[in-house]
């Protein structure tokens, strides 16, 4: 894959809920299931680590996670968390393929209780080939107008997803913000994080209370 920003991978602080590179993950295929990690993570599908992710960028080590086709998730369970402030997540991404027009494919999902709160997903025909949030009823509340140039193939970015106390929702990428919405506030219920639907490489993930601005990179 291509390089397509300088950013140096995410450094714990006190705001970090978990930070995970997935170096700690068995090499080569994940079994299906739930892996007892902590945080825990089930695994559907064609996933595997890998070490490729070295290519994107000079600041990255270790292992990647790799999805091999649109049916292969995996969801990270992060439990009951204090997210009153708030919550940010960021995580590196770089798809080599998307399945637009076939189905709305969730590509990256914060939810709550097992439900979706928001979630960046392909758009489906006769839509144009980009990007969409949806809310929690499935809604569009960012479109594929403010999204087009976004999830790029074959090209690594960084992606940030933030949730204020009131609701206020943004997307960023590479440090450029690429839309807002103003979703329902985060309740107590417990936290998890989906991720797949498309083929490529996913790493870096790091989940944050509060809502905090994106990390600097090249593309800023």
């Amino acid at each position: 894959v291509s390089q397509s920003t300088s950013a140096a991978p995410g450094k714990a602080s006190g705001k970090t809920l978990s930070m995970i590179s997935f170096d700690e993950l068995p090499d080569g295929r994940l079994p299906a299931g739930q892996l007892e990690k902590n945080p825990a993570i089930k695994v559907t599908g064609s996933v595997e680590t890998t070490g490729a992710n070295v290519s994107w960028n000079k600041e990255l080590t270790g292992r990647a996670l790799r999805f091999n086709d649109f049916d292969s998730f995996v969801e990270i369970d992060l439990g009951t968390r204090d997210v009153s402030d708030g919550l940010t997540v960021s995580f590196w991404l770089s798809g080599e393929k998307f399945c637009y027009g076939v189905g709305l494919s969730e590509i990256a999902g914060i939810l709550q209780g097992g439900k979706r709160v928001a979630a960046l997903r392909t758009s489906k025909w006769p839509k144009p080939v980009a990007p969409e949030i949806a809310d929690a009823k499935g809604h569009v509340v960012i479109g594929w107008e403010a999204l087009k140039n976004a999830l790029s193939t074959k090209r690594c970015h960084v992606y940030q997803m933030s949730l204020g106390a009131d609701g206020a929702f943004q997307l960023w990428e590479d440090g450029r913000l690429l839309g807002t919405a103003a979703l329902p506030p985060l309740t107590g219920d417990a936290l998890s994080l989906r991720f797949g639907g498309f083929v490529g490489y996913l790493d870096d993930l790091h989940v944050q209370s509060g809502v905090l601005p994106p990390a600097k990179t090249a593309a800023n």
